[in-house]
């Protein structure tokens, strides 16, 4: 971020991939309503304190895992809502179902001042900074070219299972590219998108985490 742009909160960030058929996972909870949300996903459970002010929320301790019952799910919540209290901007924490197995992706969109707009796809997670094995196209594009992106790739074979890892559904992947690509055309104040880890396993692509950054309004 620069002081030109901020982050979208977790609610606004999924509201606006809704309408381009971009589902997160889980959703912004409130205290009152972590038994329904337990009911709802099943344990074990994730927590994530989700702030506009700091994006790193790992390194913050923001993000904990493996929750097995009630008792540890407020005692987090708890936690995590002390930890963020008093941080500018929008502050929300996330309850989701533990992420399934499967490969971890990334897929971005970016607003280049000499490109336009750029489409990038790669290992997602915390190996997207250390392979740094990404590839490029531009936005907006069709499936065929999606697909043409994917196989581009140079470990485009991971897509396809890989020593007991499953397949990655490519037609699904290559729709979400054209989804993500009409939506920064569409909303010019978002200079970039990141969808990191997208979980690509049997059950289809599940999103874990979005980060949306959109100009300021002057």
């Amino acid at each position: 971020m620069t002081e030109n742009t901020t982050l979208l909160s977790w609610s606004e960030a999924q509201e606006l991939l809704a309408l381009y058929g971009v589902v997160m996972s889980g959703e912004t909870i409130v205290k009152a309503d972590l038994t329904k949300g337990a009911e709802k996903y099943g344990f074990p459970l994730v927590l994530k304190g989700y702030s506009t002010f700091n994006s790193h929320k790992k390194e913050q301790g923001l993000v904990r895992l493996g929750l097995n019952n009630a008792e540890e799910l407020t005692g987090v919540y708890a936690e995590l809502d002390a930890l963020m209290k008093g941080w500018p901007g929008q502050n929300g924490i996330v309850l989701q179902p533990t992420a399934p197995l499967g490969i971890e992706l990334v897929l971005g969109a970016r607003r280049d001042q000499t490109f336009g707009t750029v489409l990038m796809f790669g290992l997602g997670g915390t190996l997207v900074e250390v392979l740094n094995e990404v590839v490029f196209a531009m936005a907006p594009l069709d499936v065929q070219a999606a697909l043409a992106m994917l196989e581009r790739w140079p470990r485009h074979r991971l897509l396809d299972g890989y020593r007991g890892w499953p397949a990655v559904n490519r037609q699904e992947l290559a729709a979400l590219f054209v989804n993500l690509g009409n939506l920064i055309n569409e909303h010019v104040e978002i200079q970039e998108i990141d969808l990191n880890p997208v979980i690509g396993g049997p059950d289809g692509l599940v999103l874990i985490d979005v980060r949306v950054t959109v100009e300021n309004c002057t």
